[in-house]
């Protein structure tokens, strides 16, 4: 028993942005899925030629929210973007979008967010098998089930910072994350979601600091290319 409460308790907080998603598209009469999915070509080939990433389609789930997601594994990758966010964000800054989603992909983030959650799944039921009492095996079930998530989000975070990083490098304007970044903490601050709340960032891999992180090094990628063309002008003359 307690390594079950373990294992399903861990596994839930772990995942449960994923989990949010799948029972509000079954359940919240508000949210509709049958839409039009994105097939423009343009789109498509940008992500190709940029990443290596072939889709057929970019999956849209229709909500109020703003965020992206990346599902699949080899050969069948899915791109699943919200409504919400095109709406909100111009060209530029979705491109940012389709190029981080598709860096999770092509680095096997889903495969690597997997193994970590299988690794600790590991050290805790070790460390169960010796509480031989029951009601103590449940409250550690729960207490670890708790901690090792916390250790989780830290951790998966840097796969989030990767893919970022991944998509400035490839993004044709990089002025687009600038503008993204500065919507989506407006857009952040409207929903009262504490840029500092403790809580939030002990349990969830996207934080507002990352925006923060996503405007400083976009306007670095920006000083980079302005004084890489230039020595390329000058040299030319």
């Amino acid at each position: 028993m307690k390594y079950f409460l373990f294992a399903i308790t861990f596994l839930f907080i772990a995942n449960r942005g994923v989990i949010y998603a799948f029972v509000e598209g079954l359940f919240n009469k508000k949210v509709k899925r049958r839409t039009h999915d994105i097939t423009d070509k343009r789109i498509l080939t940008l992500i190709q030629k940029k990443t290596g990433l072939t889709l057929s389609k970019i999956l849209l789930f229709d909500t109020d929210k703003v965020w992206g997601m990346m599902a699949g594994f080899p050969p069948k990758p899915y791109m699943i973007i919200t409504t919400d966010a095109l709406k909100r964000f111009d060209k530029d800054e979705m491109e940012w979008i389709y190029l981080h989603e598709a860096g999770h992909y092509v680095l096997w983030h889903n495969l690597k967010m997997a193994l970590l959650q299988i690794f600790f799944l590991i050290p805790s039921f070790v460390i169960l098998s010796r509480v031989s009492n029951f009601s103590s095996g449940l409250f550690f079930a729960i207490l670890l089930s708790i901690s090792f998530s916390v250790v989780y989000f830290q951790l998966a975070r840097l796969f989030e910072y990767e893919a970022s990083n991944f998509a400035l490098k490839r993004i044709s304007n990089p002025e687009g994350i600038i503008t993204l970044a500065e919507k989506a903490k407006k857009w952040w601050r409207q929903r009262g979601v504490a840029e500092k709340s403790l809580f939030h960032k002990l349990f969830n891999t996207w934080i507002y600091d990352i925006y923060v992180n996503l405007a400083k090094n976009a306007q670095e990628e920006i000083h980079r290319r302005s004084g890489k063309s230039s020595t390329t002008s000058a040299g030319i003359l």
